[in-house]
């Protein structure tokens, strides 16, 4: 429950202690006098968006704080340990938000600087607020299927995974078949570049080709010039010197001379003789370096990324030759996960069926003691289109008269009716979501005096098992606080203050005495 709330420089409040207490607190006060700062304040306890719209003129700041007794609340001390925030559950949880106009705004939990996120999360579970505006969700088919779930206990997670997974399945397999109707044309696209980049033997690295190249370009000049002074020597030099040496009868320098190089001749011969095969591996080698160089222009590619690529288009391959057996058996799976859809979709179907049938007779009695004795509420489920919550359609009527037909809830049902139906919802629903403040916010709208008194009782009810707070215009509902507050606006300084006060037991005949227009008190 929530005990404390403190609200400074807070729209028309300049400062403010609000005391709540167990049971039943109800806030009255004239039109106009403020009420709704009491559910902004709250709303933003819960996690809403703050702006410096809320923060009073000539302040800088806004804070609002609160204290919750949170002993018997398992859900928010799970919350909070795995948010890591530090607190002990015998004493008070302190929330505490500050809305500035020219810094950041901040969140403190037990004064610890918490995320936004973490504060929408625990106002689920402090809050709800039904009011005005709420009860017109009524009208939605989807708040309609939320509600008959809600009071059926229907889990529909293992029907909303299955589709989910159906849906998936689904996709994935469209996808396949889409890729299946063009993987002939890139088949033969992949594998014509794979044999292309395959074709290039990569055994041998690239820098040290380059380098055996430039080696066989050298020994083919050494070869030319090796081949001209063998020829010239042979052919010509040592011919004349030998004949000289004749004509000078063996002359011991020229015959020095010819032995030298004879001997040059047979060296170099034979270095001729080894060099003799370069010009064959030349052309090997300028061949195997032209048709990499080839690949990596057609294919723009570095020598270093062929292999990668080569993996690569291996992969595409072995995937499209393998889909016709991967669309298969997605096919198979597919089948099996939509058979087990409809199967949970049915038994959806058939808990919704069952949880109707006790809804229209618990909420029609409920209705019928709010002043409406001949209603009859009905549940219709028709089909529609399966999706994420199952394949009902659910739609919620009110016969509100005697002799009238059923009238869809979402169009044709009157304001004060729909008070009625959504606050006997609120009832039955309330132990079911376990919410352990709730807040009503004029849900007394659009009703009479009489309907009023039957309400206020309800509210007494609800709240021996919860913390009720509500905002009422009736005395009739008032009367059953077992702790009022009175809300009102003054002027002082030229400025308007609205102050929050607890009446006493005098104090509360007056105000009672007040929303009766003048007339003597209710009976307490």
């Amino acid at each position: 429950m929530i005990t404390t709330l403190r609200l400074q420089h807070f729209v028309l409040i300049e400062e403010s202690v609000i005391l709540f207490e167990k049971g039943l607190n109800i806030l009255t006060g004239e039109t106009g006098a403020g009420k709704t700062i009491l559910i902004q304040a709250i709303n933003l306890l819960m996690g809403q968006k703050a702006d410096s719209t809320i923060i009073r003129s000539g302040q800088d700041q806004a804070v609002i704080e609160a204290s919750f007794e949170i002993d018997q609340l398992a859900s928010v001390q799970t919350l909070l340990n795995e948010a890591g925030i530090t607190f002990d559950k015998s004493e008070e949880l302190i929330i505490k938000r500050e809305i500035s106009r020219n810094s950041k705004n901040r969140i403190f939990i037990n004064a610890q600087l918490a995320p936004l996120q973490l504060l929408t999360q625990l106002g689920t579970y402090l809050f709800e607020i039904a009011g005005q505006n709420t009860s017109m969700a009524l009208r939605s088919v989807d708040e309609q299927r939320h509600i008959l779930d809600t009071y059926g206990n229907i889990n529909t997670v293992p029907f909303s995974a299955s589709y989910k997974k159906e849906k998936a399945l689904k996709s994935e397999l469209s996808q396949l078949k889409h890729e299946k109707l063009d993987a002939e044309r890139k088949t033969d696209r992949i594998r014509w570049e794979l044999e292309d980049l395959q074709s290039i033997d990569l055994s041998e690295d690239e820098n040290d080709l380059f380098a055996t190249y430039q080696k066989q370009v050298s020994s083919q000049e050494l070869t030319e010039n090796l081949s001209l002074i063998t020829q010239g020597l042979e052919t010509s030099i040592l011919p004349t010197l030998t004949q000289y040496n004749k004509l000078l009868d063996s002359n011991e320098l020229l015959e020095t001379a010819l032995s030298s190089l004879n001997e040059l001749s047979f060296t170099l011969s034979t270095e001729l003789e080894n060099l003799s095969q370069a010009p064959q591996q030349l052309e090997l080698l300028e061949q195997k370096l032209s048709a990499l160089n080839t690949i990596k222009k057609k294919h723009h590619l570095e020598t270093h990324e062929i292999p990668k690529r080569i993996q690569q288009l291996e992969k595409e391959l072995e995937h499209f030759e393998k889909l016709d057996s991967k669309i298969e058996a997605m096919e198979k799976e597919a089948q099996t996960v939509q058979s087990k859809c409809r199967k949970l979709s049915f038994e959806l179907t058939q808990q919704r069926t069952q949880a109707a049938q006790s809804l229209e007779q618990v909420l029609t009695a409920e209705i019928r003691l709010l002043n409406m004795p001949d209603a009859q509420f009905h549940v219709q489920i028709g089909e529609k289109e399966i999706g994420p919550e199952g394949s009902d359609l659910i739609s919620f009527s009110l016969a509100a008269n005697c002799g009238e037909k059923p009238a869809p809830v979402k169009s044709k049902t009157s304001g004060g009716e729909l008070s009625r139906l959504f606050f006997a919802l609120k009832l039955l629903l309330a132990e079911k979501e376990a919410i352990p403040i709730l807040i009503f916010d004029e849900i007394d709208s659009n009703i009479g005096g009489e309907t009023a008194t039957l309400i206020g009782e309800k509210l007494l009810e609800l709240s021996q098992s919860r913390q009720v707070l509500c905002i009422t215009h009736f005395a009739q509902v008032a009367r059953f606080a077992m702790h009022h507050l009175l809300i009102a606006k003054r002027s002082e300084s030229s400025r308007t203050i609205t102050t929050i006060q607890s009446l006493d037991d005098k104090q509360r005949q007056t105000e009672l005495l007040r929303m009766m227009g003048g007339k003597a008190a209710l009976a307490t």
